[in-house]
């Protein structure tokens, strides 16, 4: 098998440095109509320095940007994965496969071919009985059958309780793993996933807690890996770049790995990883082309973190339309914040509110010189990309990105800081209130895509 070594670029690492952004005072020179000129206290979040500034973006070097005789590897590789992937027979060797395609970042490249998989998986499910079923083989097809929109029930795991209505604790470890990645696909009201879950991290951390200082063979070491992994970020939860860049050098350690798989893994995390950093050289290029960093010094300079979000949405080579118009978003949005919850006074926001609401570049003169430079850039940008919309997807969406801008404005304060202040509560008991809420929000957003497949939306 040939070896290809995953490069993980620094461009592409999320800053683990703390940005100190506690509010201090600063004085300006505010532009007033009469000769004089008063000097104005104004906040800075004392933002530090972007760690990835645009001469070093333009500096990396990566052999994949270039090398066509990769590309024509990597194009091999997909095809005869393909062939496996079609010839693979038995449900749960099926759903095996696609776990592991999914996990090696690399289910993408066929979507038509695992949708069919599961469909017939799926229109089988009743058929088949969940009696003669594993219980992995149960809590792995719950788990990518939600995950692709397919409706199944919680009800499928009570053939494997007791007749207390728990779960055997002697379970395999592979088994409560399944068990608690699927029941992150909980919806609300589905109080038997939110008890299996709670069973699961039980049962995962005992498991850690009795083979963390333990010898293990390379297996072993897999199945911890997998585990600990799923207790900090379940998958349901995770970025899927990261979580493929994770697994690729886990899956090595697999008992029954398939080196073609992981080849293809490899090479292809690396083709893709050039065509997103030359996507965030041109993207580098037209933030650093405005010239805002050196007009509106208070502003965050952030183009990097932004377009690694945008991954987080959608990292398809497909795709590179709408991440560089979502970044350019994100840094509008940026702005915003940071002229409406750091540098601007109460006088000048109401007339800056005013005149984003209006969208009239003709009172631009009304703006101190600072908020005519936001302003028209806000107004330029907007246009231009409801422009680029309007002309390559026929839709204008002018007025929904004006609303974006709006709901940027605002002192926001922080969630932990409301809850404490509303409650009494300290800081641990607000963040742990903080997490529960986010659970629930995924509930929430795990019932609106079943929605979305009744309406015909998802498919």
């Amino acid at each position: 098998m040939a070896t290809h070594d995953i490069s993980f670029s620094s461009a592409f690492i999320c800053n683990a440095l703390h940005q100190n952004t506690e509010n201090s005072l600063c004085n300006t020179v505010s532009k007033v109509t009469s000769v004089q000129a008063v000097t104005v206290r104004r906040r800075s979040a004392n933002y530090r320095p972007s760690l990835w500034d645009h001469r070093y973006l333009l500096s990396l070097e990566n052999i994949y940007a270039k090398e066509t005789e990769a590309v024509e590897k990597a194009k091999l590789l997909k095809e005869e994965v393909r062939k496996t992937l079609v010839k693979t027979e038995g449900s749960l060797e099926q759903l095996e496969m696609i776990d592991s395609l999914q996990r090696l970042g690399i289910s993408y490249h066929y979507k038509h071919e695992i949708h069919d998989i599961l469909k017939r998986i799926h229109e089988q499910h009743h058929e088949i009985g969940r009696e003669s079923q594993d219980l992995h083989a149960t809590a792995l097809a719950f788990f990518l059958l939600r995950q692709h929109s397919f409706d199944v029930s919680q009800d499928d795991f009570d053939v494997f309780k007791t007749e207390n209505g728990i779960f055997r604790k002697t379970l395999p470890i592979k088994c409560v793993l399944s068990l608690y990645e699927a029941s992150y696909f909980s919806m609300d009201s589905e109080f038997k996933l939110k008890e299996i879950r709670s069973f699961a991290n039980e049962r995962l951390t005992e498991f850690i807690a009795d083979n963390n200082t333990t010898i293990l063979g390379e297996n072993e070491t897999y199945m911890l890996d997998m585990v600990k992994r799923a207790l900090v970020k379940p998958y349901h939860w995770s970025t899927r770049r990261i979580e493929a860049r994770w697994y690729i050098d886990v899956y090595r350690k697999k008992h029954d790995m398939d080196p073609l798989l992981l080849e293809f893994a490899a090479l292809d995390f690396n083709i893709l990883q050039a065509n997103h950093q030359e996507e965030l050289k041109l993207i580098s290029s037209w933030w650093n082309s405005t010239g805002l960093m050196k007009q509106l010094d208070f502003v965050r300079d952030r183009i990097t973190e932004s377009y690694f979000w945008t991954i987080g949405i959608f990292y398809e080579a497909e795709f590179k339309y709408y991440r560089k118009i979502l970044t350019k978003l994100f840094m509008l949005i940026a702005i915003m914040d940071d002229i409406y919850d750091i540098y601007g006074t109460f006088e000048e926001l109401e007339i800056f509110t005013n005149v984003v609401e209006r969208w009239d570049v003709n009172l631009v003169e009304r703006l101190p010189e600072y908020m005519k430079i936001c302003f028209l850039f806000l107004f330029n940008e907007i246009n231009q990309i409801g422009y680029d919309v309007l002309r390559d997807k026929k839709r204008n969406i002018i007025p929904y990105l004006k609303q974006v801008e709006e709901m940027a404005r605002g002192d926001s304060p922080k969630s932990v800081q409301c809850y404490m202040y509303e409650t009494g509560a300290n800081e641990d008991a607000a963040r742990e209130q903080m997490q529960s809420m986010i659970i629930d929000s995924w509930d929430v957003i795990n019932s609106i895509e079943k929605c979305f497949l009744y309406n015909g939306l998802v498919y």
